[in-house]
């Protein structure tokens, strides 16, 4: 009885709603996460999702609610806007109604849906067997030997899939942009999360060395598709990863570099801007985010793009402090005791670390660079490891293995001394302090980042 109550509820609020171009949204989701509670709306905006609503998931897995599209276009169902699982695109044109069933990953559409949506519920349960695989990694136990031979089944049928015919030429229009995009994320995402095994080179079917970025860049659509501006990046290099002819070398080089690389492959002038802005998040520091400007600002074209670039500038800008850097002490690979303060007068980059971080690890050899780089000059340059201390000799070892220089410390037991002020929620972690004792960056770029050393000839000045 009460579920015939709520449905003629819904009736009703749909019949009083149609009339003001209102759409409802009904939905129910079967075997939900543990911890989704509710579920939003979003509209997609240059490539990010701005939640318009949300509902609360009742005992029974039911949702409701109701929104007034401000334009026609796609719109996403979501449990959390910065992931791709649990996100469900739809489209809406000012009163069109959806009513759909979320079933574990997937989803099927119940009860009177638009033409559109039908399509785009085609074309989903199309792919299903190659999204599950990609984008729902840690319910599936999938590795590239199995998921590339379910893609080269899927092809096919994917290149016959015909055109919209739905009555709607901007549905039509937009949803070959649509499937095309959705292929791209859905394969470059498999190819981008955890896995128990990883293809080498020669495994990569062609249809990864035929990806291209002028493919999905020759119109704006990519800005109507959640997260669909690293698709540029992630396609560059997977590429890189495919080649046969590229030696482990080269590959990390050519990775390290895709940003120019893909820049110069975008096709509309619109995604160059907005690519140049999602790059320009990664930067920690002011010279930085400038120098880059200066290289790439060019690309900013529309106002809209200008003014997010300058609160980026403004964010980073908070971060140059100016306020006393908290001091610390610990010894040394001889046992000394050193001071922060030790080093006042000289320019101090600070690297905190760990024996078991790999990423950490990984920063070493650009770190002996950047040492080698500014040996002579007014430069100190620090480590800490915030190793257990029952972990002290595999950190003296690793030392020594690694030939590590600069100023070697270990906090062990007293990480906290760094950890707290500092607001460590993670490692590798860089800092730099001025030679007055000032913090000037309390999270600076790494070793591994162009930008570093654009930060320390600025400090140095």
């Amino acid at each position: 009885m009460k579920k015939q109550i709520v449905t003629a509820l819904m009736l009703t609020l749909s019949l009083c709603l149609s009339a003001q171009n209102v759409s409802v949204i009904t939905g129910c989701w079967k075997e939900k996460p543990v911890n989704a509670d509710k579920i939003g709306l979003y509209q997609i905006e240059n490539c990010s999702l701005v939640e318009l609503g949300s509902s609360r998931i009742d005992a029974d897995g039911s949702f409701v609610l109701a929104f007034a599209p401000k334009k026609e276009g796609f719109y996403a169902m979501a449990q959390n806007p910065q992931q791709s699982m649990y996100r469900y695109i739809f489209y809406f044109k000012p009163g069109d109604n959806l009513s759909f069933e979320i079933n574990g990953d997937d989803y099927t559409l119940t009860g009177k849906n638009t033409p559109e949506n039908l399509e785009i519920a085609k074309w989903q349960d199309l792919v299903y067997p190659i999204e599950s695989k990609a984008i729902y990694f840690f319910r599936k136990n999938s590795t590239y030997k199995d998921f590339f031979p379910t893609l080269a089944d899927l092809l096919p049928q994917i290149k016959a899939y015909p055109k919209a015919k739905t009555g709607n030429k901007l549905f039509d229009a937009a949803f070959e942009e649509y499937k095309k995009v959705n292929l791209y994320e859905i394969t470059l995402t498999f190819t981008n999360t955890p896995r128990s095994a990883h293809p080498e080179a020669k495994d990569y079917p062609n249809f990864y060395r035929e990806l291209s970025i002028a493919d999905i860049s020759a119109t704006p659509f990519l800005l109507n598709y959640p997260g669909g501006i690293h698709l540029f990046t992630s396609c560059k290099n997977v590429q890189y990863r495919a080649d046969t002819s590229l030696d482990l070398e080269t590959c990390l080089k050519l990775q390290r570099e895709s940003f120019d690389l893909a820049l110069g492959e975008i096709i509309d002038n619109t995604l160059k801007g907005e690519y140049m802005l999602a790059n320009a998040r990664t930067f920690q520091s002011y010279p930085g985010l400038m120098d880059y400007k200066a290289k790439y600002g060019k690309y900013l074209i529309t106002e809209d793009q200008q003014k997010r670039f300058r609160d980026a500038l403004a964010k980073v800008d908070k971060n140059e402090t100016g306020n006393v850097a908290t001091n610390f002490k610990f010894p040394d690979i001889n046992g000394k005791e050193v001071f922060l303060t030790d080093f006042k007068g000289k320019l101090v980059y600070i690297d905190i670390w760990a024996t078991w971080c790999a990423p950490c690890k990984g920063e070493i050899p650009f770190l002996k660079e950047l040492e080698e780089q500014y040996r002579g000059k007014n430069i100190e340059f620090v480590s800490v490891s915030v190793d257990k201390e029952k972990d002290k000799q595999k950190w003296l070892d690793m030392v020594k293995e690694k030939e590590l220089s600069g100023v070697q410390l270990f906090a062990g037991a007293r990480s906290e001394d760094i950890s707290v002020p500092y607001n460590l929620k993670g490692i590798p972690r860089f800092i730099l302090v001025g030679a007055d004792g000032n913090l000037i960056s309390g999270d600076a770029p790494r070793p591994s980042s162009k930008e570093i050393k654009v930060l320390l000839d600025t400090s140095l000045k």
